[in-house]
Parts: structure tokens; C-alpha cells; sequence
């Protein structure tokens, strides 16, 4: 009796211990079948992770990827996880966004820019401008413009000037003017389209317009009388003037060397070019005014040049030498009083 007592308690034992190891097994395996295989990728870039987490996000966690603002997740973080799932993160960048001028830095991934504009929540208007086109993706480095354009129908007052009517006086000094009659500006209304871009007005289409009252013109006296200056050169000479010029000055002689192989020595004016000859533009200095030139001294404006237009003049010398040796200048040139 004593015998089978313990031989059954050994079996006993046994069987508890085979038991416990069935239960461990079953946890195992159980622990093994928690396990999922899922496809992670980061930016194009692809990796196989084995995984106990029960929901998207909780994986992002556990292998370190963090999600920043603008960051997309596919499928949702609280999507639960299973066997063979794909997550795909797309990493955003800033982008600059002008919207009316204003301008802020968002973060966005890679999309057309009409999914930009609506996940910033940002309506477009009948007439705004976008740039990039719509359909164009947006990338890094690139600025997304938004140009707001309304328009609107005004009506406003707005003052006319009154024409200005010169006249000519001989009592004033040259270029002195007085005031006759000072006139009427007058006054219209008008009805138009404004044409806006970020608030500003950058078209006006006039629709319509009402004198109210018209415009009286305003005249004025423009004195042509020669106010006769004077001065002291150098030498002692009195140059008595009426009016002053700065002009480019050049110097040529009546020879071959400065007017060409078929040079006659003789002006426009018929005069022999000589020393005190000058050649002018005719528009400012008529020809046969009488001169001084700071420099070169008295002369007349007896010649021209196909050269001298507007403010030019060129004086002539006696010898080819003497012309190359005044070369080019700055001068003041005076017209003599009478």
C-alpha cells in the first residue's frame, strides 16, 4: 500500500508539471500570434517592422517617428493595426503663402495647389489670381500668391484745373510771371468701375460724367523783356549778357583734318571760318548771335555741323593743332545783350 501511494503521487507531480509547460506553450503561442508584419515608409523610403502595437500611432512611437504639423499619416494614426498593413508618413515642408498682401509660412506636403488653398481653408473669388496655376504641385522653395481682385461701381466729385492761357508781356523781365486772372476750377461728377488688387485700385473705367460746374481759365504774363547781366573777365573785358548756357564745347579748324578733304574754309552762313567762328544748333542759338565762350573768348554763331545738336558747339581755330589741343570741354556760354 505504501508502494502504490508513492507511485502515485509521482504521477502526481507529472502531471501537473506537463500541465504547467501546455500552459506556457499556449501563452507562446498566443504571444507569437500577437505579433504583426507591417510595411512602414518614411519619405519613399521603405522598411519591414515586426510589431506588438495595437494602432497606427502607437507603432509611429515605438520606432521613433515623430509627426510634426503638416505631417500626413495613411492610414489615420488610430487606425488598428493588422497583418500586411502599409503606413505611409509624408514629411511636410514650409512653404511662404501671400493671400492680400498678407504673408504667412505654412507646412504642407507635396500636392496640387488647389489642396493647399483648401486645407488652409482659403476661398478664391470670382477674379483672383493664383500663382502657381492651380493644377501645379507645390514643391519646396516655392512662394504661393494669392492676388485678391474685386471690383466696384463709385461715384465721386473730383476738381478740374483751369486751362492756363500765357501771354506774352514785354513790360516783365524774361522769364518773370504774373498772375492776371486767376480763373475757376471746375467741378464734375463722375460715375466708374474700380478695378482692385489686394485693395488697391489698379484700373479706373470712367461710366459716366456731370459738369457741375466748368472750368474758367487762368492767365498768366510771361515777361520776355532781356534782363542785361554783366561781368569782368580776366583780361578786363566787360561781357554784358542776357542769358547763360552750359554747353559741351569742341574745337575743329577750317582744313581738311577737321571738315574733310573737300573742306572750302567757308560757314553756313557764307562768313570764312576763322578764329571767333562758332558752329551751333540753330534750335538753341540762332545763328549770328553774338557770343562769349568761357575759354575761348568773343565769338558769333555763323556755322553749323551735322555733329552739334542740342547743347553743343564747336569753336574754330586757325591751325589743326590748336584745335586737337583744346579737345573736348564743359563751358558756359553767354548770349551778348544788344
Amino acid at each position: 500500500m505504501e508502494r502504490l501511494r508513492r507511485i502515485f503521487a509521482q504521477k502526481k507531480r507529472l502531471f501537473v508539471v506537463v500541465g504547467a509547460l501546455g500552459l506556457v506553450g499556449l501563452g507562446f503561442g498566443r504571444y507569437l500570434a500577437a505579433v504583426d508584419r507591417v510595411c512602414l515608409v518614411v519619405d519613399g523610403k521603405a522598411m519591414v517592422v515586426r510589431t506588438r502595437a495595437a494602432r497606427v500611432g502607437d507603432l509611429l512611437r515605438e520606432t521613433g517617428v515623430f509627426l510634426r504639423g503638416g505631417d500626413k499619416v495613411t492610414p489615420a494614426p488610430t487606425t488598428h493595426i493588422e497583418e500586411g498593413l502599409t503606413i505611409k508618413v509624408e514629411r511636410a515642408f514650409p512653404v511662404e503663402l501671400v493671400v492680400g498682401g498678407t504673408r504667412q509660412t505654412v507646412r504642407t506636403i507635396a500636392r496640387p495647389v488647389r489642396h493647399l488653398l483648401r486645407a488652409c481653408q482659403i476661398q478664391l473669388g470670382p477674379y483672383d489670381r493664383v500663382s502657381p496655376d492651380l493644377g501645379q504641385e507645390v514643391k519646396p522653395g516655392v512662394t504661393v500668391r494669392v492676388v485678391r481682385v474685386e471690383s466696384k461701381e463709385v461715384h465721386y466729385r473730383e476738381k478740374v484745373p483751369p486751362n492756363v492761357v500765357i501771354r506774352k508781356d514785354p513790360n516783365l523781365d524774361y522769364g518773370v510771371r504774373r498772375v492776371l486772372d486767376e480763373g475757376r476750377p471746375g467741378l464734375v461728377e463722375r460715375g466708374a468701375r474700380l478695378w482692385l488688387e489686394d485693395g488697391k485700385v489698379y484700373r479706373r473705367e470712367i461710366l459716366s460724367t456731370r459738369w457741375l460746374q466748368s472750368p474758367e481759365r487762368r492767365l498768366v504774363a510771361l515777361g520776355t523783356r532781356p534782363v542785361i547781366r554783366s561781368f569782368v573777365t580776366s583780361r578786363g573785358q566787360v561781357v554784358r549778357y542776357t542769358k547763360v548756357l552750359e554747353m559741351i564745347s569742341t574745337g575743329y579748324d577750317p582744313g581738311p583734318e577737321s571738315c574733310g578733304i573737300n573742306a572750302k574754309g567757308i560757314t553756313r552762313t557764307g562768313a570764312r571760318a576763322t578764329y571767333g567762328v562758332v558752329a551751333v544748333d540753330p534750335r538753341v542759338i540762332p545763328l549770328g548771335t553774338r557770343l562769349y565762350v568761357e575759354g575761348y573768348g568773343f565769338a558769333t554763331a555763323l556755322d553749323t555741323g551735322s555733329a552739334i545738336k542740342g547743347k553743343r558747339i564747336d569753336l574754330c581755330f586757325d591751325t589743326y593743332r590748336e584745335a586737337i589741343m583744346y579737345g573736348k570741354r564743359k563751358v558756359k556760354v553767354y548770349i551778348l545783350a544788344e
